[in-house]
């Protein structure tokens, strides 16, 4: 169902501030003429920002000491996907149930300032990070098999108004799309009508299939002619040729091309008897291997690379230290590390300089609020923290996912990670929009889904303004997800400059 409006969330908040590849055209809400797979010049337009899947952007975040300037109940969770903010405008993909036989979820549009609604479609089930382009929104949904939807697919969406301009629903079922001049590439995943996968490259302006090749699986990224997925696959954007594939030397895996940048492809294997992660940079020519990096760690790798300012970083989690490392990406050397006081739960962002991880202040599920850090990405070194997020699950306390930046924001949303019950993660979701605390723009927004009071802990800033949080119970998804009523402003009595 599509819902325009322009009423807002009803949440009261006020939180303490502590110290503590992106192609030309389509691609971008506004349009460019040198293909940059790096870092991204159009804020935040799809899942980890650029087509080379980067995790990097050139905009800003917020300076110390930080603020939420406006947070909403989600009635949905975010957990496995991002935030995309572009022109102003920040768009929204919320799970609402994901049981094995049900998928239900909504997109929606939002000013990024103010949180003001323009439109939702509550009618999008399992739906992935959307990709915005000049005047499209392009969503994929990744439905089971088991579900009973049949409304997934792949859409294309009017930015402005939230209608369909076109919808593939033969498959419901898809990888995050990228767009790429007048294309579109994704995988279309295994269904059981029709067994197997692809990558395949649609007509963005009409959802028309160009071209498909069989047995390839995973996400895709993209950089200079040549579209690479994550199980080590290598293909012109052109045709859908294999170029080349590390899967013929058996490495098959999910993480084998995570992001591609600097002219090289980056990813993770896991090679010997004990299964060790290895970061890996390959030729985008041939795939050859340039270097290798052993991470001291094994089993399930979590999360993805991110590549940016100069370096790879990533996330470890070595005899329960959480700790964050820094490669230089041309050479991968090691540049520097960073053991964390707080478990990190997020993939991690770099914008201007800053290097930024989501997580929760205590590894044990039942004490810990959400947190972001954020550190100088060439030396590592804590440029602030802020905690955030208190709610009223005994079980289980919020942890940060992904930090997205634009327009000198922090956009993230709250889970209950290590949670074993599925509903807690489409129940207990809220968006936290952070800023610097000397803004005058920030939000009280009532009416939300339980009552508590936060007290945020400060982490040497000279400023203590804990404020208190509350939150009521508020409507179901079936008519609007979020029962917005009103915004007003809050009191403001920071002086610091930002």
């Amino acid at each position: 169902m599509l819902t325009n409006t322009r009423r807002t969330f009803s949440q009261t908040i006020a939180l303490t501030a502590l110290t503590f590849c992106a192609g030309s055209g389509l691609v971008l809400s506004k349009e460019t003429d040198d293909p940059n797979n790096g870092e991204s010049p159009a804020e935040w337009p799809t899942y980890r920002s650029t087509v080379g899947r980067t995790g990097a952007t050139t905009d800003s975040g917020p300076a110390s000491p930080v603020t939420t300037t406006w947070t909403m109940d989600l009635k949905g969770g975010m957990m496995t996907t991002e935030p995309v903010v572009a022109d102003g405008t920040l768009y929204l993909a919320v799970t609402t149930d994901n049981s094995p036989s049900q998928s239900r979820g909504y997109v929606a549009a939002y000013d990024s300032e103010t949180g003001d609604q323009q439109w939702i479609r509550d009618d999008v089930p399992g739906v992935n990070t959307p990709t915005v382009a000049v005047g499209t929104l392009y969503v994929a949904t990744n439905v089971s098999p088991e579900s009973d939807s049949e409304d997934g697919g792949l859409i294309a969406l009017d930015r402005q108004t939230g209608e369909t301009t076109w919808q593939r629903d033969d498959h419901v079922a898809w990888a995050d799309p990228i767009l790429v001049d007048d294309r579109v590439y994704t995988v279309k995943e295994h269904s059981p009508e029709d067994p197997g996968t692809s990558v395949q490259a649609l007509d963005a302006s009409t959802g028309d299939t160009v071209w498909q090749t069989a047995d390839v699986q995973g996400d895709v990224c993209y950089a200079d002619g040549t579209v690479f997925t994550t199980d080590g696959t290598a293909l012109n954007a052109a045709d859908g040729t294999v170029l080349w594939s590390v899967a013929a030397d058996g490495m098959m895996g999910q993480h084998v091309i995570q992001a591609v940048d600097n002219g090289l492809v980056y990813g993770v294997i896991q090679e010997g008897d004990s299964n060790q992660n290895v970061v890996q940079a390959r030729s985008p020519d041939d795939g050859s291997v340039q270097w290798s990096f052993p991470t001291g760690t094994s089993g399930f790798w979590a999360g993805r690379l991110t590549v940016g300012a100069g370096h790879v970083f990533f996330r470890t989690t070595m005899n329960g230290t959480h700790a964050i490392r820094a490669l230089d990406a041309k050479t991968g050397e090691g540049a520097w590390s960073y053991d964390a006081d707080t478990e990190l739960t997020s993939d991690l962002t770099v914008a201007d300089g800053i290097l930024y991880a989501g997580g929760r202040t205590d590894s044990d599920p039942e004490l810990g609020d959400a947190v972001i850090v954020a550190l100088d990405a060439a030396a590592g070194e804590r440029e602030w923290d802020y905690i955030f997020g208190r709610w009223e699950l005994d079980e289980y306390g919020p942890a940060a996912n992904a930090p997205i930046i634009a327009n000198g924001r922090v956009y993230t949303a709250t889970y209950p990670k290590g949670s074993t019950l599925d509903y807690q993660y489409t129940e207990y979701g809220d968006l936290y929009v952070l800023g610097c605390s000397d803004s005058d723009d920030h939000v009280q927004v009532e009416d939300s889904k339980s009552a508590d009071e936060t007290d945020a802990a400060n982490h040497g800033s000279a400023q203590d303004d804990t404020e208190s949080q509350s939150k009521e119970e508020n409507g179901s998804i079936t008519d609007s997800p979020i029962n917005q009523d009103h915004i007003t402003n809050s009191e403001n009595n920071t002086t610091t400059d930002c």
